[in-house]
């Protein structure tokens, strides 16, 4: 799915998308397997994506509330999302060096 479907599907702006102009409340994605490149958004509340399986290099999302990346078993280089809650990352097998997410509250690395 290329950004303007995504965008007009999930009835986000464009600034929305790429993360400059915050989504007020929660945005729940919880039933998508992957994002499109470039979907990097600052959300106040939280932010589900409990189903991805991978994540493209740049995302960074900044999330005033929890970060639901239940599902994913591996982050690329430089994902350092700031999330002002709780963070779960509780399928990862492994984490890359360098990874240093900026979290408020709780962190789940369960899986390690």
């Amino acid at each position: 799915m290329n950004k303007q479907d995504f965008c007009k599907k999930y009835n986000l702006t464009k600034q929305q998308y790429d993360g400059r102009e915050q989504i007020s409340g929660y945005l729940d994605l919880g039933s998508l397997t992957s994002i499109p490149e470039g979907f990097n958004p600052t959300v106040g509340g939280y932010l589900d994506l409990r189903s991805l399986r991978s994540i493209p290099e740049g995302f960074n999302p900044t999330v005033g509330g929890s970060l639901d990346l239940s599902a994913l078993t591996s982050i690329p280089e430089g994902f350092n999302p700031t999330v002002g809650s709780y963070l779960d990352l509780g399928s990862l097998t492994s984490i890359p060096k360098g990874f240093n997410p900026t979290v408020g509250g709780s962190l789940d690395l369960s899986a390690l």
